[in-house]
């Protein structure tokens, strides 16, 4: 965020309408594995923070 180098395991870009479009992410395949383990997961736009959540792999 405003010049910060930020530390990711996946990031994806998507082009947001805010027209009640749905979004879904497969955060596993051949060339992203994911260890087991608690992560979070950031929702930026335009260079701000506007949701946040968790998620644990067992």
């Amino acid at each position: 965020m405003h010049g910060e180098k930020l530390q990711y395991t996946f990031k994806e870009a998507i082009e947001f309408n805010n027209n009640g479009q749905e979004y879904q992410f497969m955060w596993s395949d051949d060339t992203h594995k994911f260890q087991k383990g608690a992560y979070t997961v950031l929702l930026y736009a335009d260079d701000a923070i506007m949701g946040r959540s968790s998620v644990v792999f067992k």
